[in-house]
């Protein structure tokens, strides 16, 4: 019941998780005993014990999580959280997991069973469990000021208004600082955001924030899991600011790419929208670094190729770059080709 519930908060995790476990055996080996005619009687009580150990090794692992993300304990938790009200909120999302469970008709497996938990028991449970806290959201310390130099940097206590619910359009990057893909794009993501807040410097039209959120120190606000959903590292969103829900980037993960999908979002309500100076001028350094590396690995007889003259201007070799010259070029070269 809810006062032992109450006392194991105060033992250790997985005591507190086999209470818990222990009340899901009970919710859902009930919900059997009411329907004791059904068909598959034998699989729905088989389900209950697989769902007490799924339950367990669940609850315990989040539980665990959650605690060492916010910094607390068992014993601590016990001083701010209302236990008995804990304890009847777990009983109605354990009901209606166990209803959606038994709503199969053929046997579970673990992995199935541990989805339809986290479906009712999301993480933010776990630390409103611990915090007595609903909108509990582990959070770094906002920065007092901005780089103008790099990305903007949105922390877990400033995503609802840095980027949800900003006047203006964001993109933003979700990175973890380990992850390799995400170190490569750093310098290209800090281009980006320099060169539109040097552009915002200058006309003082705010066009775009660009943004960066350590996903791995920071939560996402509940109310915004879902929309803003992490597949993996980097995963990058645009949010318009006149819109609920943010658009998804699965592009090159490059500084021209970037900048033509701001452009075609910043174009929807603006046709005639130009891409800053600032940001023009990036593409066009990472265009020259790019073209420098060629040189580098393939000498002068890319230069003929491309017809790098003295007339070559900035667009033709960006529309060299965009295409598929890079596969071309590491084909062997003829003296004809060399020749010109």
């Amino acid at each position: 019941g809810g006062s032992g519930a109450a006392r194991a908060l105060s033992d250790e995790f997985d005591d507190v998780a086999d209470q818990y476990a222990s009340i899901a055996f009970a919710e859902c080996k009930a919900r059997v005993a009411a329907d004791a005619e059904h068909a598959h009687l034998e699989s729905r009580k088989w389900l209950c014990g697989q769902l007490q150990d799924v339950f367990e090794e669940h609850f315990g692992t989040q539980l665990q999580q959650a605690a060492t993300d916010i910094g607390t304990t068992i014993d601590a938790a016990e001083e701010h959280a209302d236990v008995a009200a804990i304890v009847d909120e777990a009983r109605a999302a354990l009901r209606a997991a166990v209803d959606a469970l038994l709503a199969q008709k053929r046997r579970l497996s673990d992995e199935q069973i541990r989805n339809a938990l986290y479906e009712h028991f999301p993480n933010v449970w776990f630390r409103k469990a611990l915090t007595g806290q609903a909108d509990y959201v582990k959070s770094e310390a906002a920065p007092k000021r901005h780089s103008a130099k790099k990305a903007r940097t949105v922390v877990g206590a400033t995503f609802d208004k840095a980027v949800a619910r900003a006047p203006h359009d964001v993109f933003v990057e979700l990175y973890a600082p380990w992850c390799g893909h995400c170190q490569e794009l750093a310098p290209k993501w800090d281009a980006l955001a320099a060169a539109f807040n040097a552009a915002y410097k200058r006309t003082k039209r705010r066009d775009v924030v660009v943004a960066k959120f350590d996903a791995t120190a920071n939560d996402l606000p509940a109310a915004h899991e879902q929309a803003y959903k992490i597949e993996g590292y980097p995963t990058l969103y645009y949010k318009p600011h006149d819109a609920d829900a943010p658009k998804p980037f699965n592009g090159e993960r490059s500084v021209a790419a970037l900048a033509r999908f701001i452009k075609r979002q910043l174009s929807r309500n603006n046709a005639d929208y130009e891409l800053p100076d600032e940001v023009k001028a990036a593409v066009k350094a990472e265009s020259d670094e790019k073209l420098r590396e060629l040189d580098e690995q393939r000498g002068t007889a890319r230069r003929v190729v491309i017809a790098c003259t003295a007339n070559t201007t900035a667009r033709d070799r960006e529309r060299a770059l965009q295409s598929d010259m890079d596969a071309y070029l590491t084909k062997p070269f003829s003296k004809s080709q060399l020749r010109g």
